[in-house]
């Protein structure tokens, strides 16, 4: 994966609230900043499910709250060109 597009996807985004890493991974990826600070609390697998379907879940709430906002928008901006 090239740097642009690590970088991409370790910002959040706008109109998610979270970075592509956290929505698609369910966790962002290790920069390597925390080397030697290891828990031992490596999630099972149905916990980690659970997170993806939470995490994706909230992503598409906001997705579905942002769409109406640019669709009020869009009509908005189309009404007064027509008036």
């Amino acid at each position: 994966m090239s740097i642009t597009e690590f970088s991409y996807n370790n910002q959040i985004h706008s109109s998610t609230g979270r970075s592509l890493f956290l929505v698609n991974l369910g966790h962002h990826p290790n920069m390597g900043q925390d080397i030697g600070k290891t828990t031992g609390d490596a999630p099972g697998t149905e916990e980690f499910l659970k997170t993806i379907r939470e995490i994706r879940n909230e992503v598409e709430e906001v997705l579905k709250k942002t769409n109406v906002m640019m669709k009020k928008k869009w009509d908005a901006k189309k009404k007064l060109e027509i008036e």
